[in-house]
C-alpha cells in the first residue's frame, strides 16, 4: 500500500524506526579489488591487523568477525555481501564503522549517499590509514573531502572496469580465451606464469558427445541426459549446462567476443559443420511446434446464442477401404448453463464449411447491385455536382470576407489602444474573442475545401462499383477475398443455427433497403 509521495507505507515505517546506538561498538570492513593490492602489502589481513591495532588504540569493541571482500564494486548491486553487513551493524546499534581508507568503502553513488546519512544519525566513519574520521558534528570541509574522494573513488572504479575490459578484448582478439575454460577443457599452467587452455581428457569426450548426438536430430535435451548417463558419464549434467554445450563454438577452434569472431589458439575438438548440426538438431526437436491453420473466416463470426467466438475444426475419419474422409466444421466455443446450472455446450449446430460458405453468400445477395441502378445513382450524383460547386463557392467566399474582417478589427483595436482610446483590459478581451471567431472560420475553409461534389463522386464509385453484380463473382472468388469483402461490408455476422445474421456497416445498410424497396431517390 502507498502512501505519500509513492512510498511504501511499511517501508518508510521501517526506515523511520530509531535504533539505539551503543557507544564504544564498531565493526571492521576490508575489502580488495585486484591481486595487484595484494602483492603491494595491502592484502585483507594486513587491513584486518591494522584495523584491529586502530580499534584496541581507540578502545573500540568490535561486535561482529571483520568481514573481507574481493569484490569490484563500481555496481551497487554487485555489493550484496557488503550491504547485508553494514544492515546487519546498523540494526545492533553499531556506532563505529572502520575502513582502511575511504575508496574502500566508496565504489559507487549509492555508498556514498548511504554513509553520509549513517553520520547524520550519530554514526562515525573511520578511515585509519588516512587518519580521516566523519561524523554528524565534522567540519564542512570534511564533508567536501568525503564527498570529492567518493566521486573520485567511483571515477577509478570505472576506469579500472574500462581497463580490463579492454584487455580482456585484445586477450580474446588475440586468441587467448579470456575467461575460464567451457566444458569440455581446462585451464593449465602454474602460478606465475601465462595460463592456456587445453582439452579436457574425461570432458573433452562427452563434450564431443553430446555435439553428435543432438547433431543427429533424433534427440531431445532430456534423451540426450540420459544417453549420457546410460554410456557411463559421471559428470553432473542439467539441461542448462547441455544447450550451452550444443550452442557455443568453442570447441571448433572460433568464438565470439563482445559480438566479434575471434580465432583462438586453443585445440579444435569439432568441426564446424558439426556445431552447425549440432545446434540445427537443438532447434528442431527442443522447441515447441504449432501448427498454423489458414482459416480464411477466423474471427469474423460470432455465436448468436451464446456470444462466444466461431472456430474451426478439421476432422479426419478413415473408410472401410482405407481411404480418408475430411470434413472442416465450424463450431461454437462457448458453454451455456442448463437449468440444473450446470454447463453444457452452447446448442448452436455445426455448420460444415460448404454450409458456411452458402450462408456467407446469403450476406453478400442484398448488396449485390445491377449495373443499370449503380450508373443511374452516379448520374444523379454528378447532376448536381454544378449547383453544390456553386453553393460551396458562394459559402467560402461569404467564410472568407468574415475572416478578413475579423482581422480589420483586431488592427483598428490595436490602432485604438496605442491611442488611448481604450484601455489594455478591454483590448485583450475583444482581441481574444476576435482570435476565436477567426479560428472557428479557418477550420470551416478548410473542410468546405476537402469536401464538396467532387469528393463524394469519388466516394460513390469507389462503394458502388464494387458491387456491381457481386453475387454472381462472390463464388468465383478465392476464401480469403472474400473474407476481406466480408469484413468490409459488414460490422459483425452472427451465426444463429445454419443462418448468417449481419449487421451492414452504413453505406452498405443504404444498398440493401434500396434493393429491397426499390426506391432509391426516396432513400
Amino acid at each position: 500500500m502507498k502512501g505519500k509521495r509513492g512510498q511504501v507505507r511499511g517501508h518508510k515505517k521501517a526506515q523511520n524506526k530509531t535504533v539505539a546506538i551503543i557507544p564504544g561498538t564498531a565493526v571492521l570492513i576490508a575489502r580488495l579489488s585486484s591481486e595487484d593490492q595484494r602483492k603491494k602489502g595491502f592484502g585483507l589481513d594486513d587491513q584486518t591487523k591494522a584495523g584491529q591495532d586502530y580499534a584496541e588504540r581507540l578502545g573500540l569493541r568490535l561486535v561482529m568477525p571483520p568481514l573481507q571482500l574481493v569484490e569490484s564494486a563500481y555496481n551497487e548491486d554487485d555489493r550484496e555481501q557488503f550491504s547485508a553487513y553494514m544492515d546487519a551493524a546498523e540494526a545492533m546499534g553499531v556506532a563505529h564503522y572502520l575502513f582502511a581508507k575511504l575508496d574502500r568503502s566508496l565504489r559507487n553513488l549509492a555508498d556514498l549517499a548511504r554513509l553520509e546519512k549513517m553520520a547524520r544519525t550519530g554514526r562515525t566513519l573511520h578511515c585509519f590509514l588516512e587518519s580521516f574520521v566523519y561524523h554528524q558534528n565534522s567540519p564542512a570541509g570534511d564533508l567536501w573531502r568525503l564527498g570529492i574522494q567518493g566521486v573520485a573513488a567511483v571515477a577509478e572504479s570505472r576506469q579500472i572496469s574500462e581497463r580490463t575490459r579492454r584487455a580482456l578484448k585484445a586477450k580474446a582478439l588475440a586468441g587467448d580465451w579470456p575467461q575460464r575454460a567451457i566444458f569440455g577443457y581446462r585451464n593449465v599452467g602454474v602460478e606465475g606464469e601465462k595460463k592456456s587452455i587445453e582439452p579436457d581428457p574425461i570432458k573433452g569426450h562427452w563434450h564431443v558427445r553430446i555435439k553428435e548426438l543432438s547433431a543427429s536430430a533424433r534427440y531431445s535435451i532430456d534423451v540426450i541426459i540420459e544417453k549420457l548417463k546410460g554410456e557411463g558419464c559421471t559428470v553432473p549434467l542439467t539441461r542448462n549446462l547441455i544447450e550451452r554445450v550444443i550452442r557455443s563454438p568453442f570447441a571448433t577452434g572460433r568464438y565470439q567476443w563482445e559480438g566479434e569472431w575471434c580465432q583462438g589458439k586453443h585445440k579444435p575438438l569439432i568441426s564446424w559443420d558439426l556445431h552447425l548440426a549440432a545446434v540445427a538438431g537443438l532447434e528442431r526437436l527442443n522447441k515447441p511446434k504449432y501448427r498454423q491453420h489458414d482459416w480464411p473466416y477466423a474471427g469474423l463470426i460470432q455465436c448468436a446464442l451464446c456470444g462466444r467466438a466461431i472456430v474451426f475444426e478439421t476432422k479426419k475419419k478413415t473408410l472401410k477401404d482405407g481411404g480418408v474422409n475430411e470434413h472442416t466444421y465450424a463450431h461454437c466455443t462457448g458453454l451455456r448453463s442448463s437449468p440444473d446450472r450446470r454447463c453444457a455446450r452452447c446448442v448452436n449446430e455445426n455448420l460444415k464449411l460448404a454450409e458456411l460458405e452458402e450462408a456467407l453468400g446469403n450476406v453478400v445477395r442484398p448488396i449485390s447491385m445491377k449495373r443499370e441502378i449503380v450508373d443511374h445513382l452516379l448520374d444523379k450524383i454528378a447532376a448536381g455536382a454544378d449547383h453544390e460547386t456553386l453553393a460551396k463557392e458562394t459559402e467560402l467566399a461569404t467564410v472568407r470576407r468574415e475572416i478578413a474582417k475579423l482581422g480589420t478589427y483586431i488592427e483598428r483595436a490595436y490602432t485604438d489602444k496605442m491611442e488611448g482610446k481604450i484601455n489594455e483590459d478591454f483590448w485583450q478581451q475583444q482581441t481574444a474573442r476576435w482570435q476565436e471567431q477567426r479560428i472557428v472560420l479557418q477550420e470551416k475553409v478548410k473542410a468546405l475545401e476537402t469536401s464538396g461534389p467532387d469528393s463524394r463522386l469519388t466516394l460513390a464509385r469507389r462503394v458502388l462499383e464494387p458491387t456491381i453484380s457481386l453475387a454472381d463473382k462472390y463464388f468465383s472468388m478465392d476464401p480469403h477475398k472474400r473474407a476481406s469483402i466480408l469484413r468490409i461490408t459488414c460490422s459483425n455476422l452472427k451465426q444463429d443455427q445454419k443462418k448468417i445474421v449481419p449487421t451492414y456497416r452504413t453505406i452498405y445498410g443504404f444498398l440493401v433497403r434500396g434493393n429491397d424497396s426499390g426506391n432509391w431517390l426516396r432513400d
